[in-house]
């Protein structure tokens, strides 16, 4: 967890592969321990886009915690339930992310230990079901009361107040409002270096999302310098779709027309494309198209 939060995410998922390892065949003096690598494991594999074996090991996660009724009570199983939504988010399975997720939702109230953070993660992932279902206003509602509490609970920099304002950002791109993506973006963006510095991968996240604010509101200019600031982010294999749109965003900074176009026909093919995403990216190649000679 620490390496993960460090952003060494590599190192991390070797030292959970090390545990599951080490720990050996599932026993029942183990307890829970098995089911909180395997949902350690599903977040390693999603992170790298395998979503085939994230599923995998979400289900065991959870199948693992349900063989403890005592289990189900406590903390570690909503979280699970939690990281499995969020999974299935990405592998495009939306029916399945919806009865984790709310089956996460029903249990925190009921928790003996609580964690305001994981209500937090709870609350954006069913809000990024409204957004995949193109329910806007439901997921700004939902995200609007999110971040008040958030922000009394943590306060205006924390990664959990990051978490709501990168959902609000991405609900304002749905939306197709510009400047207001661009607020939500620079505040995300200055709170993420004063929690992880300038160098961490949540804070490039951040300027993936403040670069298609931008381009979306027009603001070519500044647009091009934070483009100059994500040429690794810009050249790498993306693993969902988000990313997808952020190597979209980066070719339509370029001006790059066949970059642009084959950027587009990828995101096609990621489970969990959005139609709002899909209609950016068209809008750009059309703009590419009409500015070539």
């Amino acid at each position: 967890a620490a390496l993960h939060w460090l952003g060494r995410t590599d190192d991390a998922f070797d030292a959970t592969l090390q545990a599951v390892a080490q720990l050996g065949q599932d026993r029942p003096e183990y307890g829970s321990l098995p089911a909180k690598l395997h949902d350690d494991l599903a977040w390693g594999y999603r992170e790298r886009g395998d979503y085939v074996k994230a599923m995998q090991h979400s289900r065991i996660s959870i199948d693992g915690f349900r063989r403890d009724p005592q289990v189900v009570r406590r903390l570690a199983f909503v979280q699970a339930l939690n990281n499995a939504g969020d999974t299935a988010i990405a592998a495009g399975d939306f029916a399945q992310a919806r009865v984790w997720l709310e089956e996460g939702a029903r249990l925190y109230p009921q928790l003996a230990n609580p964690n305001p953070g994981t209500r937090v993660f709870l609350e954006s992932n069913l809000a990024t079901l409204d957004l995949h279902a193109g329910r806007i206003e439901a997921a700004r509602t939902r995200l609007d009361a999110l971040l008040a509490d958030t922000r009394a609970q943590f306060g205006d920099t924390h990664p959990r107040t990051d978490l709501v304002l990168t959902n609000l950002a991405l609900v304002q791109l749905a939306a197709g409002d510009g400047p207001a993506a661009v607020d939500a973006a620079r505040r995300l963006l200055d709170s993420g270096i004063v929690n992880y510095g300038t160098a961490h991968p949540y804070v490039t996240d951040a300027r993936g999302v403040l670069l298609i604010a931008l381009l979306l509101a027009n603001q070519d200019g500044e647009a091009g310098r934070v483009r100059r600031q994500l040429q690794g982010r810009c050249s790498e294999a993306a693993r969902d779709a988000h990313m997808q749109l952020v190597k979209l965003a980066c070719a339509r900074a370029d001006h790059d027309a066949a970059a642009l176009a084959d950027s587009e026909a990828a995101l096609d093919a990621y489970p969990d494309a959005m139609a709002w995403q899909k209609r950016l990216a068209a809008r750009w190649r059309d703009q590419a198209t009409t500015a070539s000679p």
